[in-house]
């Protein structure tokens, strides 16, 4: 595993660096275009390209993950915050120079992957599949992906940049760039814009089928550690088919058609793609043996098991080094962790996904640097975008109002998962039920990003500690001034 896996991390280097100056988008370079897009390797290094630059610590890496999000969501305790930014930000002062320069960097660096999208989904349109090693099969792959990805990008900016359909206020928001090298674009309402980000995930999940619900894809998406850890599975043809959990994805997409339907309050729709991940059988939850070594540094830290999706940044330890220096520096302190957990003794996630520093401070152990080499090269590099358990949360909710014992049963699973014995009464009102799914994702989203968006959706009060803070416009992020990308 070990050979292969240096094999992809060199890979990954070559095709980065192959990509760098494509990333940078200048429509007048037409001729260094053409000669990228002259070879099917190209067009797989395009779409390397594309995952590269979302797995940056402007946008993935960090501000949309275990950064600003999981600042905005309340995780950390604010007087551990060393960043003047993440202070601002966690007091929703979005104006201030540190807060608005990482709030314009996610704008400009999103913008910048879409139109990167945009370019790689005309060419790739347009060439005749024979340029291709695997044909119609890589083509489709190709263009499965890259639909995808302008769908999820558009979407996490939706979530951002615009109220929940929630809070729906009727007006035109933001636009949807389809095309290359267009950068500007009518402003849609929020209802037609999640009608594109449907139709793109749509058209993704469709060509991917006709790769990932076969063989030799099927079992290396099905399978945990050929999902996720690159170079294990010996079965696939090409490297390039490998590794598919930090790539879009069939059930991916899926998963984020769930995501997306819920938003958009499409609750029957988004019921039917979370069934198809429950029902495939394909995912589970982390084995507490995995987790429950007395050594942190051996410990599955980021649960990778039931990680439906994930980014990938081999650079990972060098973005998180200033906030976790040592591994354990409590600089991202977790708030008030006896209460986050309080009646749940056995929650693997308190037990040991949590660790203390020197000076009494915890921390969560996802994105501390393991001193073991295996978990370091598998663990550390990943950036979680989609757990299983989000489906079962999904699930839950969109079949309270025609099954509450399902919806009930449905998050006791996701809670057995996570080791939490006691079930939950079988009474409980839906707004009772609700606020069980967020007292765990709060456990769950810890430093991953997620929580702010539940809030969101729900317009629910933030929970910060033993007190609330009721964001209503503060939910929604200031535009940048400029309202222009620069490339």
């Amino acid at each position: 595993m070990k050979v292969y896996r240096n094999c992809l991390v060199l890979l990954v280097v070559i095709m980065t660096s192959a990509c760098s100056d494509w990333l940078t988008v200048n429509p007048k370079n037409q001729k260094q275009e053409d000669d990228l897009f002259s070879t099917g390797t190209g067009y797989r290094t395009a779409l390397n390209g594309i995952y590269q630059q979302l797995s940056e610590g402007t946008v993935y890496g960090r501000e949309m993950t275990w950064g600003f999000m999981s600042v905005i969501g309340q995780n950390y305790e604010w007087d551990g915050l060393r960043s003047t930014a993440y202070k601002d930000a966690g007091a929703y002062e979005y104006g201030t120079a540190g807060c608005s320069g990482i709030i314009d960097a996610i704008w400009s660096k999103a913008y910048n992957s879409i139109a990167n999208c945009n370019n790689l989904i005309q060419r790739v349109e347009e060439v005749n599949e024979d340029i291709f090693d695997y044909k119609y099969i890589e083509k489709n792959m190709i263009a499965g992906e890259a639909y995808a990805l302008r769908g999820m990008i558009h979407f996490d900016l939706l979530r951002l940049f615009a109220p929940a359909p929630v809070q729906d206020d009727h007006t035109s928001h933001l636009a949807y760039i389809q095309t290359y090298p267009t950068i500007v674009g009518e402003k849609k309402n929020i209802q037609d814009y999640l009608n594109l980000v449907i139709n793109d995930l749509k058209k993704g999940k469709e060509l991917l089928a006709t790769v990932d619900t076969i063989e030799p894809c099927l079992t290396g998406i099905k399978t945990p550690w050929y999902r996720m850890e690159p170079g294990s599975y010996v079965g696939c043809p090409d490297m390039f088919f490998s590794y598919r959990g930090t790539r879009m994805n069939y059930y991916t997409i899926t998963a984020l058609l769930a995501r997306v339907y819920q938003y958009a309050q499409k609750p029957e729709l988004a019921l039917e793609e979370a069934r198809e991940i429950l029902n495939s059988g394909y995912f589970n939850f982390t084995p507490v043996d995995n987790i429950s070594m007395d050594n942190v540094d051996s410990r599955d830290q980021k649960t990778h098991v039931d990680l439906i999706f994930s980014l990938y940044n081999n650079k990972m330890n060098e973005l998180c080094k200033d906030y976790y220096a040592s591994g354990l520096s409590g600089f991202m302190e977790i708030k008030e962790l006896d209460g986050l957990f309080a009646g749940d003794a056995d929650d693997y996630r308190k037990a040991y996904l949590v660790v203390s520093t020197t000076t009494g401070q915890r921390v969560s152990i996802k994105w501390r640097e393991s001193a073991n080499t295996s978990v370091f090269n598998v663990q550390n590099p990943l950036i979680p975008m989609i757990r299983l358990s989000e489906i079962y949360y999904i699930a839950g909710e969109c079949i309270f109002d025609q099954d509450r014992e399902q919806a009930i049963d449905w998050l006791d699973e996701a809670r057995l998962g996570r080791g939490c014995k006691a079930r939950l009464p079988r009474d409980l009102t839906k707004e009772e039920y609700i606020e069980r799914i967020i007292k765990d994702a709060r456990r769950e989203y810890l430093a991953e990003g997620q929580l702010f968006f539940l809030y969101k959706r729900l317009n629910h009060p933030v929970i910060d500690g033993s007190h609330t803070i009721e964001l209503g416009e503060k939910f929604t992020l200031p535009i940048p001034a400029s309202d222009v990308v620069t490339f």
